[in-house]
């Protein structure tokens, strides 16, 4: 994950990066479904919505552009 993060920091992005980021974060999805969540019902709790989020990112890089452009980090500055 944190690959991808580095990734997403950039300020140009290619379709080979947001390729990446997109198997990065998969197999990041598919590594803490198997070690936390286990496909148990009374674990579902530790399945955050957020983590279903980075799995659409690659769509969102591809529509918007870089992370850059739309992050809040300036808004939170003020």
């Amino acid at each position: 994950l944190v690959d991808a993060v580095v990734l997403l920091e950039k300020q140009c992005l290619s379709h080979a990066d947001i390729n990446a980021v997109q198997t990065l974060v998969f197999q990041f999805s598919e590594y803490y479904e198997k070690q936390f969540y286990k496909n148990q019902w009374n674990w579902l709790c530790v399945c955050l919505t957020t983590f279903h989020q980075l799995l659409h990112l690659h769509e969102v890089l591809s529509a918007i552009g870089p992370t850059y452009v739309y992050w809040q980090w300036p808004m939170e500055r003020l």
